[in-house]
């Protein structure tokens, strides 16, 4: 099929989808009630209000130019001729202001099908998204009772949070990252952005290993740790998207289908930072966000910086 046949026919599946009550029919032939001749619909839609039956015609034009005041004239007479009760002109390039005008006169709507798969026929349709984080800035005060001496000098990772703790001297283990990043993923701590917290842990049952072997030492840890929080507004594009854009009523009417790998799934800096994203949603409340709540323990640099520790010597 040509672009044009293409286009009538994407024209009929839309009305259908829009209004599934109504009798949509592509290709119609109806007679004139001035000339007594079939007249050629490209679109015929009928339906019925409160018993009342209604004809709304559509003539679909796929031109490299926008319609002018003759093709809206052409248009008027057919409506007229069928006795019509609305008529909707849709073109692909759009219309002149003349025909824009003239078709207002006469309550004719002017529309564009809208199909975001067509090159020709795309619409450059964006939905804004907002990204947030929650950085976390974490401190480890840790007290370290080692129960016996260490007869190799120690080499101690300067990242505190991939020391290892263990109940069971290294049967199964956890990082100080995973112990801390546990704790916040299932919020059994505060979240309160732009604010210290403090964080003590039960180690009753634990030992830290120092080094890389196996000098398991009590110890005592609390975590001093500043949670913040940032937001950027970017966009994405609706990549699935078969519409009418009415110019008459400037409005767009369209169905959209978005899966999950359309939605962007990390950010570049072409997008603008939110000093408050609270602020941003409380202007915006139904605005899509995306926020990135969870720690991933594998990537956290913890420091200690008052770290202390004795142990006996022979």
């Amino acid at each position: 099929m040509k672009d044009w046949e293409i286009y009538q026919q994407l024209a009929a599946q839309i009305y259908a989808e829009l209004d599934p009550a109504a009798v949509v029919k592509h290709d119609d032939r109806i007679i004139g009630a001035s000339t007594g001749i079939p007249r050629q619909i490209d679109v015929s839609i009928r339906s019925k209000i409160a018993t009342h039956d209604i004809l709304i015609i559509v003539q679909v034009k796929d031109l490299q130019t926008p319609a002018d005041v003759n093709v809206v004239g052409e248009f008027c007479a057919v409506i007229q001729d069928v006795r019509a009760h609305k008529g909707i002109l849709i073109c692909s390039s759009g219309f002149t202001a003349a025909a824009q005008t003239y078709a207002e006169s006469l309550s004719i709507d002017l529309c564009r099908l809208v199909d975001a798969k067509h090159r020709r026929w795309g619409i450059d349709l964006r939905i804004p998204l907002v990204w947030v984080e929650n950085p976390v800035n974490v401190h480890a005060n840790i007290v370290v009772r080692p129960l016996r001496t260490n007869k190799e000098a120690l080499k101690l990772d300067g990242n505190v949070a991939r020391w290892k703790v263990s109940p069971d001297q290294g049967l199964t283990t956890k990082t100080l990252g995973q112990l801390f990043s546990d704790a916040w993923n299932t919020g059994q701590i505060p979240r309160t952005p732009h604010t210290w917290h403090l964080f003590q842990v039960d180690t009753n049952r634990l030992r830290v290993l120092l080094g890389e072997k196996d000098f398991w030492c009590d110890f005592d840890i609390e975590f001093r740790y500043f949670c913040d929080r940032t937001g950027w507004l970017g966009s994405f594009p609706i990549k699935t998207l078969t519409g009418i854009l009415n110019f008459s009523q400037s409005t767009l009417r369209a169905k959209v289908s978005i899966s999950p790998t359309d939605v962007p799934n990390v950010r570049n800096d072409s997008w603008a930072r939110l000093e408050d994203p609270e602020r941003f949603f409380q202007s915006q409340p139904n605005a899509i966000h995306i926020e990135l709540t969870e720690l991933d323990p594998a990537s956290m640099t913890m420091s200690s910086p008052n770290l202390k520790y004795s142990i006996d010597h022979e």
